[in-house]
């Protein structure tokens, strides 16, 4: 038989394909179109057979207990995600998902399968208010302290930077942008951004504590509250 080669691995294949079967299934998940039409197949199939789903979920639970499979799979969406196209591509699914009311009502609150309960309130010390996050965001000219982002529409996240859920200082708060906090999460970097966001604070206690800041400060809150 004669051969041919792939157009994007250059794999020998037969003359009468273009692409190898690998690189084929690729070009068809990369068109929107396609993963649209495989979503509702599916999707159609599990109502249909509610008793083979509820068998695949187990059989999936099963399998997923396995470390070396959870650091595996990890590593490659850990790669995949730092591709810059694909973070802007799903990022802004996942953005219109949340944009249509229905698919919100469906996923909020309790219906989310992460919501315990409310549980994330209890999470924060008492004294952790909406006034105290606004005069944060007040302080920091609502812009994210690590990369300069300017608050437009959504507030800023408030960070404890030493990762006390308690210690509401003023000087152990600061405002970060999504992105930016999202960063501050790993387990294994945490010494690194909390001396970081220390160094911060320290270079900016002295214009904090000057009286005529603080006056300018406390107007800003006034207006803002009223």
């Amino acid at each position: 038989m004669v051969k041919n080669h792939c157009i994007d691995c250059g794999t020998k294949i037969s003359k009468l394909a273009t692409r190898c079967w690998s690189c084929a299934k690729k070009a068809w998940w990369a068109n929107s179109e396609h993963r649209f039409q495989a979503s509702i197949r599916t999707k159609k199939q599990w109502e249909q057979n509610p008793e083979r789903r509820i068998i695949t979920s187990k059989r999936m639970k099963a399998v997923w207990k396995n470390p070396d499979l959870r650091t595996l799979v990890s590593q490659k969406a850990k790669l995949r995600y730092q591709d810059p196209i694909w973070h802007e591509i799903t990022g802004e699914a996942l953005r219109k998902k949340w944009q249509d009311q229905e698919f919100r009502a469906k996923h909020s609150r309790y219906k989310n399968p992460f919501y315990i309960n409310g549980k994330y309130i209890d999470l924060y010390g008492p004294g952790f208010t909406l006034s105290l996050k606004k005069e944060i965001r007040i302080r920091d000219h609502f812009k994210c302290q690590n990369c300069g982002y300017q608050e437009d529409g959504r507030a800023l996240h408030i960070h404890h930077i030493d990762y006390s859920k308690e210690n509401h200082e003023l000087n152990n708060l600061i405002s970060l942008c999504k992105p930016c906090h999202d960063k501050t999460l790993a387990r294994k970097e945490r010494l690194k951004w909390k001396l970081y966001y220390q160094n911060i604070m320290k270079n900016k206690k002295q214009l904090f504590d000057h009286p005529m800041v603080k006056e300018i400060l406390d107007t800003q809150c006034q207006k803002e509250s009223r």
